[in-house]
């Protein structure tokens, strides 16, 4: 789940483009970066409504974070397996899977864990739950360059990035006094 976290917070796809992405590819893991095509890419054409697809291409640069995930990722498992994140058998997630551990960790990271005899073994680290696409907007929030934000997001519209995954709050000088 850590490296999956990271890879949201880190290049801002969405989990089930995450989830597909595949263990070893050439034609993802290029020179420049990682390349991912977002599944998400189906719109309605303004004039004749018929939904067609649009075929996006991101590329996340690398940089010495991400190398350091997809390292780590390559070391937890096989060369064998088809996708780089996977569960504990080296088969890839289902989204109702990776939803369900999801939950799991979220409700002990708020809650803690204790054993039968009311022993604590871990202590509560959550003060308010979060789902795994707030990591994609946080990806975006941190970003200083807007630009930047919404052409990794690959939104078609900035007014998507704007209002649902920046989430920054506005800020405003303040006015002048009134003359007397």
């Amino acid at each position: 789940m850590k490296i999956a976290m990271d890879l949201a917070t880190i290049t801002g796809q969405r989990e089930d483009d995450l989830l597909t992405l595949p263990n070893r590819d050439p034609e993802v893991y290029s020179d420049e970066g990682l390349v991912f095509r977002p599944a998400k890419t189906k719109r309605r054409h303004p004039r004749h409504g018929k939904i067609v697809e649009t075929s996006k291409i991101v590329i996340v640069e690398w940089s010495a974070e991400l190398r350091e995930v997809i390292e780590r990722a390559h070391e937890l498992g096989p060369d064998i397996r088809p996708t780089l994140v996977c569960n504990l058998q080296g088969d890839p997630f289902t989204g109702s899977g990776f939803r369900s551990n999801w939950h799991r960790l979220i409700q002990t990271a708020l809650k803690g864990r204790r054993r039968k005899n009311r022993v604590v073994t871990l202590e509560p680290v959550l003060k308010e739950p979060f789902t795994f696409n707030d990591l994609r907007a946080k990806n975006a929030t941190d970003e200083d360059d807007f630009e930047a934000a919404h052409n990794r997001l690959a939104h078609s519209d900035r007014k998507t990035t704007q209002m649902v995954y920046v989430r920054k709050p506005r800020r405003a000088r303040a006015g002048r006094k009134v003359s007397a």
